[in-house]
């Protein structure tokens, strides 16, 4: 039996519906049926199925529940930080101009360390304030640097030197 009933789409119009009520009846029906009431259908129809699925369903709860207490009792690993100490020559920043060697000396520091590791490096203050501790004109021909690479970041820092005063 076709029942014609009239629906109004999503723009407003008015179209004729031409479904059997059979149909209808029937989809509306699955809808409000359980997943498991489905499941547990098909598994009658097939008896192999049946053992192969509970099989799989078991495993599935014993697993979830493992990793969560395992995971509050082992902490996690700490980032591994990457640590070398670099001598790194300056000597390109002499030949640039007088007013700019030392922010040449900063560029390649820069240059050598990202040639070194691949990565765009960060430069400490304290670095920083290294290279400019003889002002503008005269950067260090050399200098040692401490570097320490994370998963996420490059840092550069001075070597600091102790020296004993008497």
């Amino acid at each position: 039996m076709a029942a014609e009933e009239k629906k109004t789409d999503e723009v407003g119009e008015i179209k004729p519906v031409t479904e059997p009520m059979e149909s209808v009846e029937q989809s509306a029906a699955e809808a409000k049926a359980a997943p498991e009431e489905k499941k547990a259908a098909a598994l009658k129809e097939d008896p192999e199925d049946k053992t192969q699925a509970a099989a799989k369903e078991e495993p599935k709860s014993a697993v979830k529940e493992e990793p969560k207490s395992a995971a509050k009792e082992e902490p996690k690993p700490a980032e591994k930080a990457e640590e070398r100490v670099l001598t790194l020559p300056l000597r390109d920043a002499w030949k640039s101009a007088r007013s700019n060697r030392t922010k040449a000396a900063i560029s390649v520091l820069k240059k050598q360390l990202k040639k070194h590791f691949r990565q765009e490096p960060k430069i400490d203050k304290s670095l920083n304030e290294a290279i400019w501790a003889h002002g503008l004109h005269k950067p260090p021909r050399r200098i040692q640097v401490r570097v320490r690479k994370t998963a996420t970041e490059l840092l550069a820092f001075p070597v600091t030197k102790t020296v004993k005063k008497q």
